[in-house]
């Protein structure tokens, strides 16, 4: 992969999903590319309406990775919030995870509400999504492997309305997060504008996209299984569930140095299985992912990771480069850990893509 033709700009290769070059060979992810605008003072005042003097002025979604960590603690100490934390385990949450949860809250003093499903269902049915998966790799069905986790973005609404708050946050919502790939694997060309959420993608491109999943859950037999409910619902929840909550970096700065030192005066505890890139390291089925898309397109997530750097001025192409060498290196501790979850032998998991990867040779 050293000598696949990349975006003279950016760093993503010819064979990203709907990628076009102009004559000076830069892709039209970056001629597309518009600056973030700064709205925090936009945010103040949406934070402004909703303190009270009631015990909780917010709810926030905290996952225990490095961006829920770093936007808990900026709404505690900068903006002056008091937060009501709230997570769910959906089974496959990772330990380290669930102590930076333990460790940010306790230092800060707030309390975590901890929705959990039951862990051994959820891991069965993951256990089938990802056999289904394995059994005829095809690239645009990976997101399968997390789709059982989606309920976390409905469980904000019934826990504001317990506790009485009127404010929900999460922190997600920067173009870093942005990842075409996911929808263009599956056919579908959705321009991404500023990490828009996935509830307002054109409906044209939603049906599309449900058609696919359609169409290869009923060339598969292995996805019709126990899992198929929850896999719609999950769809369904996704793409088509109204939410009333905001996403912290929509109106926030991303200082990526500043992040990564903060992280590091609080303790965030790093995976070492994820080695020096600790973004998405919550997730437990980032590196099961990301080996399938890199065996078998050359490119995972971090390349998108680290070309929204290199528009957003953070890194040079060249620095950007020398990043993606070490990121897209196979995290085989993390991917037995997770294959180890949904109950697979990682021999098998290695054997099946390594097989695909023959299939499209």
């Amino acid at each position: 992969m050293n000598y696949i033709k990349r975006c003279k700009k950016c760093i993503l290769p010819i064979n990203y999903p709907f990628i076009k070059f102009n004559k000076n060979d830069v892709c039209n992810y970056c001629t597309n590319f518009k600056n973030k605008e700064s709205k925090e003072n936009e945010f103040l005042k949406i934070l402004d309406q909703h303190r009270s003097n009631k015990k909780y002025d917010c709810l926030v979604g905290l996952s225990g990775g490095r961006d829920s960590v770093y936007g808990l603690y900026k709404l505690k100490t900068k903006y002056k919030m008091n937060p009501l934390v709230y997570t769910y385990d959906w089974g496959m949450n990772g330990e380290i995870s669930r102590l930076n949860i333990s460790k940010i809250c306790g230092m800060l003093g707030i309390e975590q509400i901890l929705r959990a499903s039951n862990s051994q269902k959820i891991r069965r049915l993951n256990s089938l999504n990802c056999k289904a998966l394995l059994s005829d790799i095809q690239l645009g069905m990976v997101p399968v492997v997390q789709a059982l986790d989606k309920k976390f973005l409905s469980l904000g609404k019934t826990i504001a309305k317990e506790n009485d708050i009127d404010l929900t946050i999460h922190c997600t919502g920067h173009t870093y997060e942005q990842r075409e790939f996911f929808l263009g694997f599956a056919g579908v060309n959705q321009g991404l504008n500023q990490n828009q959420h996935m509830n307002t993608y054109n409906l044209i491109n939603k049906i599309k996209l449900g058609l696919y999943y359609l169409f290869h859950t009923l060339k598969n037999p292995r996805y019709i299984n126990m899992s198929l409910l929850e896999n719609f619902k999950a769809y369904l929840i996704t793409f088509f569930h109204g939410y009333d909550y905001l996403r912290l970096y929509e109106y926030i700065e991303w200082n990526e140095k500043k992040i990564q030192s903060t992280l590091n005066d609080i303790g965030f505890i790093e995976s070492q299985d994820y080695g020096e890139n600790q973004w998405r390291m919550g997730d437990t089925q980032t590196a099961f992912n990301n080996y399938i898309y890199y065996q078998l397109a050359g490119f995972t997530e971090y390349d998108d990771f680290r070309s929204h750097q290199i528009r957003n001025g953070d890194l040079t192409r060249e620095e950007a480069l020398e990043f993606i060498a070490k990121d897209n290196l196979p995290k085989i501790n993390a991917i037995k850990k997770f294959c180890n979850l949904v109950d697979i032998d990682p021999e098998f998991f290695f054997k099946k893509v390594e097989e695909t990867k023959l299939k499209i040779k």
